[in-house]
């Protein structure tokens, strides 16, 4: 699969050792699965750690950002894009495996919109037993077997056709919540990113940004596809462990002022929301 028309962009802090797993087998799996794939990696943390971890390949990018605060995730997405120079771009979650089968569908879906979400909705987070089996060999057939095997595969069809499913199903080695998610893997077209200004860097830490920015987008009367099989899924791999994404007393607060946010992005129309990005100022 060639992947020479579109860049990831992985905001990244490494706060436990999962994380640094997962940031390894995400990269190291498209490395292996892909040509000319291009990543852009912003580490925003106290010291620079994914170095340690994970080797950059010389076509790609690594930023530091220090911060001693909570995660600047959206911040990180939006250094990342101005460091990217293809056409097209992936804002992926560094938790994240999905197929470049459906990369390259969700572009071929966009030549007359803007964004697209490369995945139908279901995302299958896999349990630790499953990681294994794919740290193994990093083969999208692996997670395949896991998630679409003889006993699950109908079952699946038939969430896939339910129109925002909104249930909890747990599967041997992976459960799904719904079939309408929206975050860790959205693509755009460069000038469309520009369009909107980016990621909301209001929002610190994880809560709603995934949802925000797919607000703002349809407000602002863009275009948004996605894929459509019922085996379009993402993978997302573990990580139990305390994160940047679990709520603490350090970060509820930044939850809730989130939630603030994204409810005031939500109920303004589109040309009050013109001009509120209009005063964004990175």
């Amino acid at each position: 699969m060639n992947l020479s028309n579109i860049e990831f962009i992985v905001a990244t802090r490494i706060d436990n050792k999962e994380r640094a797993s997962n940031v390894f087998l995400s990269y190291s799996f498209f490395k292996l699965n892909s040509i000319n794939s291009k990543f852009v990696f912003v580490e925003d943390s106290n010291k620079p750690l994914l170095t340690n971890f994970i080797e950059i390949k010389s076509e790609d990018k690594y930023i530091f950002e220090q911060t001693e605060g909570n995660f600047r995730k959206c911040r990180s997405y939006n250094i990342g894009f101005k460091n990217t120079e293809r056409p097209y771009v992936c804002f992926l979650d560094l938790d994240v495996i999905i197929n470049p089968v459906q990369i390259l569908t969700i572009l071929d879906n966009m030549v007359d919109c803007d964004f697209g979400l490369p995945y139908n909705g279901t995302c299958c987070y896999l349990d630790y037993v499953a990681k294994n089996e794919f740290a193994k060999n990093q083969s999208i057939e692996t997670l395949k077997n896991i998630v679409f095997n003889s006993k699950n595969e109908n079952y699946l069809k038939e969430i896939f056709q339910i129109k925002n499913w909104g249930g909890i199903q747990k599967f041997d080695k992976f459960t799904i919540l719904g079939n309408n998610s929206i975050g860790g893997c959205l693509v755009a077209k460069r000038e469309a990113i520009d369009e909107i200004k980016g990621f909301n860097e209001n929002f610190v830490g994880w809560g709603y940004e995934d949802s925000e920015i797919i607000s703002r987008i349809r407000i602002l009367g863009k275009q948004i596809v996605r894929t459509s099989k019922y085996e379009d899924v993402m993978y997302h791999l573990p990580h139990t462990q305390s994160s940047a994404s679990t709520q603490t007393p350090n970060n509820i607060n930044d939850y809730n002022n989130n939630h603030i946010e994204i409810q005031k992005i939500e109920n303004k129309s589109k040309e009050e929301l013109k001009t509120y990005i209009e005063s964004w100022l990175w």
